[in-house]
């Protein structure tokens, strides 16, 4: 880190003591010099600065033989610090009399703290916007507060306490420090707001909900739709969205709040009232009226009639009705004589048990496949016959089997016809030629 500072006026005798100050760079044979010690008491001066004081515009060094030297600094015009890293001293402790614009380590926070005037902006952690109090009243911290106007050129936003009732209601955010009338003053956008007094939400919320919390550490506030102000119960309807902080601490005069506001359009649930104050018309339908009131306050009413059965007759065009009829005449129609004809024609004589169709399907054991059915079965019998019929192992096995020796010849039948008459013999011959056909 360098330092430049321009001073343009001097004395003649601070200058000639700094212009004493040799200005040289070591090389290594010097370097090896300063190692002897010798050689550095020989070289060190017998003067030096003890000690410096700033009073008004005067810089007094005082020296190691206590003779003194003023500086006139009032001629300083400028410092400049080029440096990478700006390192702020981390065991700084706060004490409250830091004056507007100091910038130190907030050790607690783990940030930086800016001082401005009243408030204290922790960088990177809180979100403030400089705004004018517009109204002849303080408004008191931890207010939440709606935009009203600006300050022309300068841009700078005007504000008032929020007014659920005002005709362009914009939420900006919850002031972070008492702000007199007329006077400009911090607005918390995101960011911690202290020094509340935050126990009321405790018994507000135990009130409303019937619990029993001894702390207000932890509740949601939101945007109360009656009074415009902080509070723990929960709006219903259109205003249960307006969740703008959060309590961190429970403290009487200390107390801390987080705020972080996520705006709606507010303008959208205006009442009948506050969109005729803004200019906006309201359409009202009460019974056959439609009643239209413009933002002047002026209305425009319509009636609506309703048709009896004359006027509905009138409103009829008879030509226009008879040039789309479809003509119809008896031919187009059967009667009862013809269905029957057709009925009976369809049951054709077919016996009691089967003349409707709840009969034939009970006979066909309700079967919806019972032609395929029948077939199966047919098919099946027909298969085992033929299957029978091809078997010739079978078959064999079931013939009878003669021969020869199974008949009688003639010979035979003489043989053993002996005692056989003709007659007998004639007759057994004449019973054998039936028998055998």
């Amino acid at each position: 880190m360098s330092t430049k500072i321009k001073i343009s006026n001097l004395s003649q005798e601070v200058k000639d003591y700094f212009s004493n100050i040799a200005e040289f760079q070591l090389d290594s044979a010097e370097v090896i010099q300063l190692i002897d010690s010798d050689y550095i008491q020989a070289r060190q001066s017998d003067k030096y600065v003890a000690s410096g004081a700033v009073a008004a515009d005067t810089l007094t060094l005082t020296f190691n033989d206590a003779s003194t030297i003023d500086i006139d600094i009032s001629d300083i015009e400028n410092t400049t610090v080029n440096t990478d890293v700006l390192t702020f001293n981390t065991s700084y402790s706060e004490t409250g009399d830091e004056s507007n614009g100091s910038v130190y380590w907030n050790s607690d926070e783990e940030t930086l703290n800016v001082v401005e005037n009243n408030t204290i902006l922790q960088v990177g952690q809180e979100f403030h916007i400089h705004v004018r109090n517009n109204t002849a009243s303080p408004i008191a911290d931890g207010t939440i507060v709606m935009a009203t106007g600006t300050l022309g050129t300068s841009s700078r936003m005007t504000i008032a306490p929020y007014d659920v009732n005002y005709a362009i209601r914009y939420i900006v955010g919850v002031t972070t420090e008492t702000i007199a009338a007329g006077a400009d003053g911090k607005v918390c956008t995101q960011g911690k707001v202290r020094s509340l007094d935050t126990t009321g939400y405790t018994s507000e919320y135990n009130t409303e909900y019937g619990t029993s919390l001894t702390t207000s550490e932890g509740l949601v506030l939101y945007v109360s739709p009656s009074t415009g102000q902080l509070t723990s119960i929960e709006p219903t309807g259109i205003n249960k969205y307006n969740a703008i902080a959060f309590v961190l601490t429970d403290h009487a005069n200390n107390g801390v709040i987080y705020v972080r506001y996520t705006p709606h359009n507010e303008n959208k649930f205006r009442t009948t009232d506050q969109a005729l104050a803004y200019g906006t018309s309201v359409l009202d339908l009460t019974g056959d009226t439609l009643t239209l009131t413009k933002g002047d306050s002026s209305t425009e009413s319509v009636v609506f009639a309703y048709l009896d059965s004359a006027e509905a007759i009138s409103l009829i065009d008879s030509n226009y009705i008879q040039a789309r009829q479809i003509t119809y005449n008896t031919s187009n129609f059967v009667d009862s004589a013809y269905v029957t004809t057709q009925i009976n024609n369809l049951i054709d004589g077919a016996p009691g048990t089967l003349d409707t169709l709840n009969e034939i399907a009970a006979a066909l054991n309700d079967d919806d496949s019972a032609y395929a059915t029948l077939v199966n079965l047919i098919g099946d019998k027909d298969s085992d016959f033929v299957k029978s019929a091809a078997d010739q192992t079978w078959i064999q096995s079931q013939q009878i089997t003669y021969n020869t020796s199974d008949f009688a010849d003639s010979a035979f039948v003489l043989a053993n016809t002996s005692s056989v008459d003709s007659a007998f013999v004639s007759g057994k011959s004449i019973a054998l030629s039936i028998a055998l056909g």
